[in-house]
């Protein structure tokens, strides 16, 4: 969905990261929670900017709310924000529970 420099670019400046997979068997239904750390503030904004992009073209429209950049989908919410030198990834499969994580997530971390 980005082509190799903008790849390439936008990860230029990661620092590490921690994620989990969440899985409820009786539903069949996952959660992703991922969590980023940048170099910089500025290198944690030039992933979001790739990450919009890539978004837009896989999930489509986007929403912004503030830092957050949200898509709805079929299986449910995307949403991605920015805060400090970090980022945070959410996919679940509605809105209550990506709020739900989001606020158990502590993001941003310091």
């Amino acid at each position: 969905y980005l082509d190799s420099e903008e790849a390439i670019l936008a990860v230029a400046g990661w620092d590490g990261d921690q994620y989990a997979l969440l899985t409820n068997a009786s539903l069949g239904s996952r959660a992703l929670v991922l969590l980023t750390r940048w170099d910089t503030v500025r290198d944690a904004h030039e992933f979001s900017g790739a990450f919009r992009i890539y978004g837009e073209s896989r999930f489509g429209p986007v929403r912004r709310a503030g830092t957050a950049l949200t898509w709805a989908t079929s299986s449910g919410i995307i949403i991605l924000d920015v805060g400090n030198d970090q980022t945070l990834w959410i996919e679940a499969p509605d809105a209550t529970l990506a709020a739900a994580l989001r606020k158990a997530s502590g993001f941003p971390l310091y």
